[in-house]
């Protein structure tokens, strides 16, 4: 969050209990983070990697990615290679987790058209 939305999230806030006299903590959150223009998640700054609030597996090394694929084949190859083998990646981030190291079963499913 860039600090001048920190500073008109904090007015907002400031705005709200000088008029209510308090605030349950459960409004204070619903304002913080899904505010549609303040909100922690409406905001455009980043929120993971080198420059956010927080670092996941995936953003230290791209190796973690690949393990985890090897690991999805070894499943896809175990229950009898299904089609479809539906993965979904959950979770806050950029999706690198799985991304960018898509497996051979993925690369194959996209040349038949599936």
């Amino acid at each position: 969050m860039v600090e001048a939305e920190k500073r008109e999230l904090a007015d907002l806030i400031r705005a709200q209990l000088e008029l209510k006299g308090k605030m349950p903590f459960s409004e204070f959150m619903e304002i913080a983070l899904y505010h549609p223009r303040y909100g922690y998640y409406s905001s455009s700054a980043e929120r993971t990697g080198p420059g956010g609030d927080y670092y996941t597996s995936p953003h230290v090394h791209p190796v973690f990615g690949k393990l985890i694929c090897r690991q999805l084949l070894q499943m896809w190859q175990i229950l009898g290679s299904p089609s479809p083998f539906t993965i979904l990646e959950m979770g806050a981030g950029k999706g690198l987790r799985c991304g960018k190291n898509r497996g051979p079963s993925s690369r194959n499913s996209r040349r038949k058209g599936k």
